[in-house]
């Protein structure tokens, strides 16, 4: 997905299929993500001792990561951590 900074909020919706995710901590964008019946992986890309990610939740149900560098939060449904 392609977007440029003035868009505040990013939701996918995935299919039944195998989906793999990987996402850029945005300052300026919010990212929601919702697995579908298949087997969804998402990753995060950057360097956690340098973004202070946080991660509250569970992996394979709901969960999302916040961040101390001032990107919004990436939040997520139905996906496992890659």
């Amino acid at each position: 997905i392609t977007y440029d900074n003035t868009v505040e909020t990013v939701r996918l919706d995935s299919t039944n299929y195998r989906n793999e995710v990987t996402v850029t901590p945005s300052s300026s964008t919010a990212f929601s993500f919702f697995g579908g019946g298949g087997l969804n992986i998402i990753e995060l890309t950057g360097d956690a001792n340098d973004d202070g990610r946080e991660f509250f939740g569970e992996d394979g149900g709901i969960g999302f990561w916040s961040f101390s560098d001032g990107s919004r939060d990436v939040f997520f449904s139905g996906f496992f951590i890659g």
